[in-house]
């Protein structure tokens, strides 16, 4: 076992600061490329100069910490060996080689987190600056919404306004900012219900209405889904709470929300969600989802056991014969499972659901042992985790992103939960 100190450099302000910064970018995807002429983001460069300085670190050290021997290993590496069979196959060689690159890319991100977020991170820094970051993100997403801000929005099409206005803050587009704005609402209410001090409730409270008020903005179909969804599995994670005490912070909360609802809610967030109700009759953008399912099922007949290649339904899709009926373009499935059966086949999705149940699984383990030892406020925090976890994963139904930060943050966090469990257990054990 690795002593606390025997890699106390990697606590260092400067690493930490670096790792951070990383993070606090992730909502401003926006603002991330360095020119126009070179589109090479800015966050990436600072992963390779920390994975600069960690790869001598190690070697001088004769070994890689314990952090990343964890049970996700074995997954990863299985995953990435079909996809290398997978591109070897491939009939689009170049577009699987990137593929192949973006989970390499990935697999970095995952280990670099993992070694540099202690408990500290784990439990204060990190979920503090990405509530932050997202917040912030959430703000000039409203701003854009209500000010009519192109660089801040986008134009959607809503029955009865053709060009309706969307907020998106610093995002790539509504649905990501809609998913950051729930993936933060568990931490948001851990604060509520674990605050030392009046203000600290009433700052988490400001931020939650701030990225309520951002969903709605962003008119998303899915994120008002996902929020529906979110809410419940909150009210149940903290049905333990229901008690008299608690009554009148829960009814003020639910009368706020309400206020919100007829006072902030566009007409047009109501009018696109109506559409819902239509099915894959409601616009093109419903109807090609559903193509792409169609047609999915298409390409994995033809290639079921290991696909494609990674990154390759694009490709499959601007050669079907259903793409004609739309623009004949390159088009993600707008979902990731279907990303990883196309470009993986049945093996690599069975190896992929493998690996997403193992990380949920670890997330449940470290919540047990930390009730086992009374640390009930560490318990809720991985629980948090556990929510942003699931809202992740049920977002990649309608969003393709495998290498999103914020999956593959979900993943080292849960390596990082019960690693955490394990050296508590060995020092016991120890002692």
């Amino acid at each position: 076992m690795e002593t606390r100190d025997q890699y106390s450099a990697l606590n260092s302000p400067v690493i930490q600061f670096l790792y951070y910064f990383v993070i606090f970018w992730i909502p401003f995807y926006r603002w991330r490329h360095l020119s126009e002429k070179y589109p090479i983001n800015a966050d990436w460069i600072l992963i390779f100069v920390l994975a600069l300085i960690l790869i001598p670190y190690f070697l001088i050290k004769k070994g890689l910490p314990s952090k990343l021997q964890t049970n996700l290993g074995p997954y990863y590496l299985l995953f990435f060996f079909v996809n290398i069979v997978a591109f070897l196959l491939s009939p689009y060689p170049l577009p699987a080689l990137n593929g192949l690159r973006i989970l390499i890319f990935g697999y970095l991100f995952i280990a670099i987190s993992q070694i540099i977020i202690n408990d500290k991170g784990f439990f204060t820094y990190f979920p503090f600056v990405l509530c932050l970051c997202i917040s912030i993100s959430s703000f000039l997403s409203i701003l854009g919404f209500y000010l009519h801000l192109d660089i801040l929005s986008e134009i959607v099409s809503v029955p009865g306004i053709p060009e309706a206005s969307r907020g998106v803050g610093g995002t790539s587009g509504a649905n990501q900012s809609a998913l950051l704005s729930i993936f933060i609402l568990p931490f948001l209410v851990h604060w509520i219900t674990h605050a030392r001090n009046p203000s600290s409730i009433f700052f988490a409270l400001i931020l939650i209405l701030l990225n309520l008020l951002n969903i709605i903005t962003t008119l998303s179909r899915g994120g008002f889904i996902m929020l529906l969804s979110m809410s419940m599995l909150i009210l149940w994670e903290q049905r333990h709470r229901f008690q008299s005490r608690y009554l009148g912070l829960i009814l003020s909360t639910f009368c706020i929300v309400i206020l919100l609802v007829l006072v902030a809610v566009p007409q047009t967030f109501f009018e696109r969600q109506k559409t819902l109700t239509k099915g894959t009759e409601a616009d093109v953008a419903m109807s090609r989802r559903a193509s792409y399912l169609v047609a999915g099922w298409d390409f994995f007949k033809k290639n079921p056991f290991l696909g494609t290649g990674p990154d390759t339904f694009r490709y499959n899709w601007q050669d079907s014969e259903i793409s004609k009926y739309y623009k004949q373009e390159r088009r993600y499935a707008h979902n990731t499972y279907m990303e990883v059966l196309i470009g993986s086949g049945i093996i690599g999705l069975i190896i992929f659901l493998l690996l997403l149940r193992r990380a949920f699984l670890n997330f449940t383990e470290a919540i047990k042992k930390f009730q086992q030892a009374g640390k009930e406020e560490q318990v809720s925090m991985i629980r948090a985790y556990r929510l942003a976890f699931i809202c992740v994963c049920s977002y990649l139904v309608i969003l393709s992103g495998i290498e999103h930060k914020l999956f593959l943050l979900s993943l080292a966090l849960s390596a990082i939960a019960l690693k955490m469990v394990q050296d508590r257990e060995e020092l016991l054990d120890e002692s």
